[in-house]
Formats: C-alpha cells, structure tokens, sequence
C-alpha cells in the first residue's frame, strides 16, 4: 500500500514545477494553494482507503501464518498500522509539492536529521528488548514509525505552509508596487 501511497509524490513533483516557476503573481500563489489542497484531498481520500485496508489484515493474516501467537502479534499491531497511514498519505503529497518547488534544501536537513531520530528511538526499543523488557514488544516499532510518520507529515505541512505565505507576501507587495 505504501507504493500507492508514492505516487501523490511524484504527481506534486510533475504538477508543481510548472506552476512554481511562473513569476510571482496571484493566480501563482492561488494555483500553488490550490494544487497543495489538492493534492492534500487526494491524500486524505487515498488515506482513508489504506486504513480500510489495514482493518482487513485480521481477515487474512490466517492464510499466512498457523501459528496463533504470530497471528495475535500482528493482529495486535493493526491500529498502529492504520494510523500510520494518513499521515504517510499527507507527508508523501506534501513532499512532492515541496519537491515541485525545489526546496530540497529543507527537505535535505529534515532527512538528515531523521537518520538519526529514527534510528536512536529503534535503538533504544532494541535495546529494551536485548535487556529482556517484557513491556517492549511488536507495538514499540509501530510507534515509533507513526511519530516519524507524524513528525514528517507535520514539518512538511509547516513548510507547504510558509511557502505560500511567502509566496502570498510576494504578491502583496508586487501589488503595493504597483499602486505606487
């Protein structure tokens, strides 16, 4: 499911570049609106369906496996699962339209900086586990995937974000310009 999830990425990163690389004017700022609510809605909608799908694990996971305590463990993770997937819907669209607009620079320190949140909080669960921790099961690497999931869903919306009202600023002031 995550696949399908990508592609919201590579329709901003096809979309967006058109739009971004017309001077600054207000149909600019509004198209890029516009396209990011877009893209939000098709991710919200996309979304929506993945956790459908990730409900249905407990109907099939029988046919994988006959060992019930597996089949219990997966089962037990299936909310964690669910809820990762709107916020990895969202974060992916977001990023295609940050990508559309050549900010990788942002994008780049965010990634950066993620190789090495996600891994000390996997660390850490691994090494509840090598201490023989009974509290630290299955469900401690689903969260800490959904947080990376919510964290990035959350620095690229606060980008998108103030983008626009850069690109909002622009206008403004090209328009107090003008009247000039």
């Amino acid at each position: 499911l995550f696949p399908v999830a990508d592609s919201l990425s590579l329709t901003g990163q096809s979309f967006v570049p058109a739009i971004a690389e017309k001077s600054p004017s207000r149909e600019r700022s509004r198209a890029l609106r516009e396209t990011m609510f877009n893209l939000s809605k098709a991710a919200g909608v996309l979304g929506v369906a993945m956790v459908g799908f990730a409900y249905l694990i407990p109907f099939i996971s029988s046919y994988f496996t006959s060992d019930p305590s597996v089949y219990h463990m997966v089962n037990s993770v299936v909310p964690l699962l669910a809820a990762n997937f709107p916020f990895y819907a969202l974060a992916m669209a977001l990023e295609g339209f940050l990508l559309g607009q050549k900010d990788l620079g942002y994008q780049g320190k965010m990634y950066t900086s993620w190789c090495f949140i996600v891994p000390y909080f996997m660390l850490r669960v691994k090494g509840a586990v090598v201490n023989g921790s009974r509290a630290v099961g299955l469900s401690a690497v689903w969260e800490v995937l959904l947080g990376y999931q919510v964290l990035r869903f959350g620095s690229w919306w606060a980008r998108a974000w103030y983008l626009q009202r850069q690109s909002d600023r622009q206008v403004a002031q090209l328009s107090a310009q003008a009247a000039n």
